[in-house]
């Protein structure tokens, strides 16, 4: 009974997004495992769905992420689960288009799917959203991580496939995204690195051996203990910028998996960080078949322009950067 009490406490107590609850660890419920701590306030959740979460980085205790199940809540401490809509309750996204020819399209890759097909067939991702709007025979050209939002390119025949893989593959895709980070980075910065895939779905920096990493960053922005971030990657290794900019000290705001916040203070208001705040801006290549340099950019989405005014105002270089 005690329970079910809590939890409904909890399910009140996050208003400003249904997908995370908090809780205020009471008195009488110090000592105990995160974990068990969590199934007894979070009506239906059950120990291992508990375990998953956090083993996700979708647990914080006091605002940082927490990744044992083992940790000992103390009186007092806050609690806080993000969790996913349920699928079948979630409405599937619109997968828009930015250009199509006879030989690739671009479409506008919505956040909260992953590009393409996960070790769960059922999954939806956004290449099955492209296929069937339009046409079965697309082929992926490179992915974005699965709350990242923008450019996503599909081969449409298999000699322009083979031909922009390649350009890839020779780093001559031009890719710039957005990112909203915390701290303060200098004006201009280059971070190379080398790096490895570590348990748990991310990677970490290695002295030696693993990828080689570069992307070199534009602060265009400062306010609030946060900056707005230009970020252009000259490689394209799975969470680059997401661990370089952690890395250094910057991580993306709503970025789980490597420290960012998900929330912000802005005065006495706090501001909730619906995902992780980047944004696959625009790509710029050779089309396959006429060599003629091609640009394609997405939109700044809502939500991004949306925490990009709240804490830095009016931000003209986004209403420069619309497509």
């Amino acid at each position: 009974m005690a329970a079910k009490t809590m939890a409904k406490r909890s399910e009140k107590s996050s208003k400003g997004d249904p997908r995370l609850k908090r809780e205020i660890v009471g008195p009488r419920e110090g000592g105990q495992r995160l974990d068990i701590y969590m199934i007894g306030v979070f009506d239906g959740l059950s120990r291992k769905q508990a375990k998953k979460l956090i083993d996700q980085s979708k647990v914080s205790v006091n605002g940082k992420i927490e990744i044992m199940a083992s940790h000992e809540v103390v009186p007092g401490e806050r609690i806080e689960v993000r969790f996913d809509p349920p699928e079948e309750k979630r409405k599937p996204p619109e997968i828009k288009l930015l250009y199509r020819d006879e030989h690739f399209l671009a479409v506008d890759k919505p956040s909260f799917i992953p590009s393409g097909v996960t070790m769960d067939p059922g999954r939806l991702t956004a290449e099955l959203l492209a296929k069937k709007a339009y046409g079965a025979k697309l082929k992926l050209l490179h992915r974005l991580d699965k709350d990242t939002t923008g450019v996503l390119l599909f081969g449409i025949n298999d000699e322009a496939t083979r031909s922009i893989l390649e350009e890839f593959r020779k780093r001559m895709v031009d890719k710039t995204y957005f990112a909203i980070v915390s701290g303060k980075p200098p004006e201009k910065f280059d971070d190379v690195r080398h790096i490895k895939e570590v348990p748990g779905g991310r990677v970490a920096s290695v002295a030696s051996g693993g990828m080689r990493t570069e992307t070199s960053f534009t602060t265009l922005a400062v306010a609030n203990g946060c900056a707005l971030v230009e970020c252009r990657p000259k490689t394209g290794r799975m969470h680059q910028i997401r661990l370089q900019l952690s890395a250094r000290g910057f991580p993306i705001l709503g970025d789980a998996l490597y420290g960012g916040a998900p929330r912000v203070r802005i005065g006495e208001e706090e501001l909730e960080i619906p995902r992780q705040m980047l944004h696959a801006y625009k790509v710029a290549f050779n089309h396959p078949a006429s060599g003629a340099e091609m640009e394609i950019c997405s939109p700044i989405p809502e939500d991004f322009e949306r925490i990009a005014k709240a804490l830095f105002g009016v931000v003209s270089v986004l209403k420069k950067k619309r497509c």
